[in-house]
C-alpha cells in the first residue's frame, strides 16, 4: 500500500475533496471507476510491501504532512491479493509518527522503474529474464538541483516472479556503486532498505531499476500490470532535499515493442490508436458497437436529511461507480430509487399516452438523476459506451402526472431455481400493506409495463387480485425472450385499488443447467421484476417481496450455521452487506490439523472445504456461484448436513425427482412472503410485513385457437393453402420517453 499527496489543480472543484474524504473508496487505476480528481494524487510519502516492518527516517530528514496550501488531502492506495474475490472488511493503513519540531532537511519520495503496462513482458519457462526501467537526464537534468538529491532509503517492488532486483547508478558513462542490490528478492518479505551511506544523484545521472524474473513453471508470457499474476519493476526512493518530482518511469516505445516481435499492424486499428490505448489506458473498441448492454434504468435522486448538498455537484461530474455494491457505491446514491425510464435488451422505447406525462424536475428535492446500466460482459472486455436515454419533453403540461414503480421479487440469493427444470415458478407479491398504505382511494391506473428477467425466463405475467378473486391479467407473456424486452402498452388501462394484490409471476427453464440458479444482478443469475408506468403519481418507488430468510433455509431443512446466527445471516442478505462483518469466527475455518480448533471442528472445516471445492473451480460464466454468500455458510444444524456449505446442500438435493421439486416449488410459492414497500422519500415509512400467500380464486383463461389454425380453417375450401409468413422487422435501440 502507498500513501499519496493530492495536489489541487486548475479546474478542480474545491467541494469535491470534502466529498471524497467521506467516501468508502474506489477501484484504483481504472479509467471508468476512479474519480478523475484522484489523478492528482501522485506524489508518494509512505509505502509498505508484504512482509515489511515500516520505515524510520534518519534524524536529519522529515517528510512534511500538510503545510503547503495545495496539499490538504491524502489518498491511501491498497493493492489486495484476493484472486477468489472473498469479501472482507479491512482496516489496514499507516501509523504515522510526526513532530512539530522541524528537522534539518525536508525529504520526499519518488517512484522510478518501468511504466506499469502490458508492454512489459517476461516469456514463460525462463530461469532468469531481465527487464529494466531508466530514469535519465531528461528528468534528472530538468528537475534535480545542481547539488543533486541524497537517497536515504529505497523500497524495491516486484511481484511473485521477481528473483533479483537492483537500483543502479550511472554518471558520465560509468556505472557507480549500486544504490541497492538484492540477489535473493522475495515478494513476501519486502523490507525498506535503509542506506548506511547516502547516495547523491546529480543532474544528468541515470537511475536504472533492473529486475530479473523466474517463470520456469509458467506456460504463458507474463505481462506488466497491477495483478499479482502480472509483474512490475519499481523502486520507491526516499531522499532529500524535496523536489517537485513524483515519478520517473520508462517503457519500450509501443511501435518498437510490436516490431521487436515482427508485427507492424493490426486489423481495424492503426498503430497510433494502439499506442494511445496503451499509454492512456483507454478502450480499443471506442468506435465500435457491442451487444453488451443488458438493461438500463433512469432514477430520480431525492435529497434526504444528512445529505451533503455539495456532494451531488461532485457526483454529477464523476464517471460513475459500480452499482449495488455496499463498498463501492457512494452511500448518497441509495436515495436514487424512483425510476422514471427503463429499457431492456431488444426494446424500442416508450411513448406515453397523450393524457399522461412524467415530470422532469419541478420538485425541490429532485435535482439529479442517476443512470444505472447493467452490462452483460462476462469476459470483462473493456469498452467505451455512450448509451443512455433520449428524452422528449414538452412545457405544455399533460392532464395527469404519471410515475413509475418497480414490483416483483427482491433481488437476492433467496430467489432460487433448481437445475434441470422444464418450467419452475417464482413470484413476488405487492400486497395490501403497501397498496393500502400508499395508494389513493381511487387507486392508480396502469398504462404500460416492462417485464424483466434474465436468460432462464420463459413465461412472465403480472397478475391482479381483489377481494379474493383474480381479475384479468395486467400483462401476460407466455413466450418471454430476454433478448426482446419490449414495453407493453396496455390497450385498456388497469385500475389498482388500495388493498389489491399485484403478483409478478415468472417461470424459468433450466434444462441445461447443472447447478441451482440464484437471484442476482448477473445475467447468470435471475430476477423477476415488472416496471409499471401509471397515474396519478404517488410517493412509491418499489414494492418487492421475498421468502423470509429463516423460512427460506428451513424449506431445505437447514436451521443453523457455524460462526453466525440466523439473524445476522438475514441482515447480510437483506442489506446486501458483507457476511464476514457479522461472523464471530471464521466462516470457513482454515486451521490445519492440530491447529487452534479441536479435532471435531477441524474435520468439519476440512470436509466443508472439500464440498465447496467444486464451486471454487468454476468457469467465468459460473464465477457467481463461487462468490455466493450461500457458499460461505457451513451448516451446523441439522447434524446430517453439517459437513456442507448451503450451496453444496442445494446442489445435492434430488432435483431430478419431479415430486420433490414440485413440493419445494409449492412450499415456496404458497408459503410466507415478506413485502418491502419503499417510498420515494422519508415522508412516509411503511414497515416490512410477513404474510402467507393470499387465498384467492385464480383466473381461468378460456381456450382459444392459434392464428394459424384460424387461417387454415378460413381458407380450407380453396385449392391452395398458404401458411402465414414470418414478418421480419427492425427497431431502433434508442429509448424514447415522452415526458412533461
Amino acid at each position: 500500500m502507498t500513501l499519496f499527496e493530492c495536489d489541487s489543480y486548475s479546474g478542480s472543484d474545491p467541494n469535491a475533496w470534502d466529498v471524497w474524504g467521506k467516501t468508502v473508496g474506489a477501484v484504483c487505476n481504472s479509467d471508468s471507476l476512479t474519480p478523475h480528481d484522484w489523478n492528482s494524487c501522485i506524489t508518494p510519502i509512505a509505502t509498505w510491501g508484504m512482509g515489511g516492518s515500516g520505515q524510520f527516517l534518519p534524524e536529519h530528514v522529515g517528510i512534511p504532512i500538510g503545510g503547503r496550501d495545495s496539499v490538504k488531502y491524502y489518498m491511501l492506495e491498497i493493492h489486495y491479493d484476493n484472486p477468489h474475490s472473498k469479501r472482507i472488511l479491512d482496516h489496514s493503513g499507516f501509523r504515522i509518527h510526526y513532530t512539530k519540531k522541524l528537522r534539518e532537511h525536508e525529504g520526499g519520495m519518488l517512484i522510478t522503474g518501468i511504466t506499469v503496462s502490458e508492454t512489459q513482458m517476461i516469456p514463460p519457462g525462463q530461469k532468469l529474464y531481465r527487464n529494466l526501467g531508466i530514469c535519465g537526464p531528461s528528468c534528472t537534468g530538468a528537475v534535480f538541483p545542481e547539488t543533486g538529491i541524497k537517497i536515504v532509503s529505497t523500497a524495491l517492488h516486484s511481484h511473485a516472479a521477481g528473483q533479483k532486483m537492483k537500483l543502479r547508478h550511472v554518471r558520465d558513462g560509468k556505472e557507480l556503486d549500486r544504490i541497492v542490490e538484492d540477489d535473493n528478492y522475495n515478494h513476501n518479505f519486502q523490507e525498506i532498505y535503509q542506506l548506511a551511506n547516502e547516495t547523491t544523484i546529480l543532474p544528468g545521472d541515470y537511475i536504472i531499476t533492473d529486475c530479473a524474473y523466474e517463470t520456469l513453471k509458467r506456460k504463458r508470457p507474463t505481462l506488466g500490470g497491477y495483478s499479482t499474476k502480472q509483474e512490475v519493476c519499481l523502486a520507491f526512493i526516499t531522499y532529500y532535499p524535496r523536489i517537485n518530482l513524483a515519478s520517473c518511469y520508462s517503457m519500450t516505445p509501443v511501435k518498437e515493442f510490436f516490431e521487436n516481435f515482427g508485427v507492424h499492424g493490426f486489423y481495424g486499428i492503426n498503430m497510433t490508436d494502439v499506442e494511445n490505448s496503451i499509454l492512456y489506458n483507454s478502450d480499443l473498441d471506442a468506435s465500435t458497437k457491442h451487444p453488451l448492454i443488458h438493461h438500463m434504468t433512469l432514477f430520480e435522486c431525492d435529497s434526504y436529511s444528512g445529505s451533503d448538498p455539495n456532494a451531488w455537484d461532485v457526483w454529477g461530474k464523476t464517471v460513475g461507480a459500480v452499482c449495488n455494491s455496499d463498498s463501492l457505491t457512494p452511500h448518497d446514491w441509495n436515495s436514487c430509487i424512483t425510476p422514471i425510464a427503463t429499457w431492456g435488451m431488444g426494446g424500442s422505447g416508450q411513448f406515453l399516452p397523450e393524457h399522461v406525462g412524467i415530470p422532469i424536475g419541478g420538485r425541490d428535492s429532485v435535482k439529479y438523476y442517476m443512470l444505472e446500466i447493467h452490462y452483460d460482459n462476462p469476459h470483462s472486455k473493456r469498452i467505451l459506451d455512450h448509451s443512455g436515454f433520449r428524452i422528449h419533453y414538452t412545457k405544455k403540461l399533460r392532464e395527469h402526472e404519471g410515475g413509475m414503480l418497480i414490483t416483483g421479487i427482491t433481488v437476492s440469493e433467496t430467489q432460487m431455481i433448481p437445475p434441470g427444470q422444464k418450467l419452475y415458478r417464482n413470484l413476488g407479491i405487492c400486497g395490501p400493506s403497501c397498496t393500502g398504505a400508499v395508494f389513493p382511494e381511487t387507486g392508480i391506473k396502469i398504462v404500460s409495463t416492462a417485464l424483466h428477467s434474465h436468460a432462464a425466463g420463459q413465461k412472465m405475467k403480472l397478475r391482479h387480485v381483489r377481494d379474493g378473486k383474480e381479475l384479468d391479467r395486467i400483462v401476460e407473456d407466455d413466450n418471454y425472450n430476454h433478448n426482446f424486452q419490449e414495453i407493453y402498452q396496455l390497450a385498456n388501462e388497469t385500475t389498482i385499488l388500495p388493498g389489491d394484490y399485484i403478483i409478478t409471476d415468472c417461470a424459468y427453464e433450466t434444462l441445461k443447467r447443472k447447478r441451482p440458479t440464484l437471484g442476482g444482478y448477473s445475467t447468470k443469475q435471475e430476477v423477476c421484476l415488472a416496471f409499471i408506468t401509471y397515474y396519478p403519481r404517488i410517493n412509491l418507488a418499489s414494492c418487492y417481496s421475498m421468502t423470509p430468510v429463516k423460512e427460506f433455509f428451513e424449506n431445505f431443512g437447514v436451521h443453523g450455521f457455524y460462526g453466525i446466527n440466523m439473524t445476522d445471516v438475514e441482515n447480510s442478505i437483506l442489506y446486501n452487506s458483507d457476511l464476514d462483518a457479522y461472523t464471530t469466527s471464521i466462516v470457513f475455518p482454515n486451521f490445519p490439523p492440530g491447529g487452534d480448533l479441536n479435532d471435531r471442528e477441524n474435520r468439519i472445516a476440512i470436509e466443508a472445504l472439500k464440498h465447496a471445492k467444486e464451486f471454487s473451480e468454476v468457469t467465468e460464466e459460473e464465477i457467481v456461484y463461487k462468490n455466493s454468500t450461500l457458499n460461505k455458510l457451513i451448516i451446523s444444524d441439522p447434524a446430517e448436513f453439517h459437513e456442507r456449505t448451503f450451496l453444496t446442500h442445494l446442489y445435492q438435493l434430488p432435483w431430478h425427482e419431479p415430486l420433490f421439486t414440485r413440493r419445494v416449488e409449492q412450499a415456496i410459492l404458497t408459503g410466507k412472503h415478506m413485502t418491502f414497500c419503499r417510498t420515494s422519500n422519508e415522508s412516509i415509512s411503511v414497515p416490512p410485513e410477513i404474510f402467507t400467500y393470499p387465498n384467492f380464486t385464480s383466473l381461468v383463461k378460456p381456450a382459444s385457437h392459434c392464428p394459424y389454425q384460424q387461417y387454415f380453417e378460413l381458407y380450407s375450401g380453396s385449392l391452395h393453402v398458404t401458411p402465414l409468413k414470418t414478418i421480419m422487422f427492425a427497431v431502433t435501440l434508442t429509448s424514447l420517453l415522452l415526458l412533461h
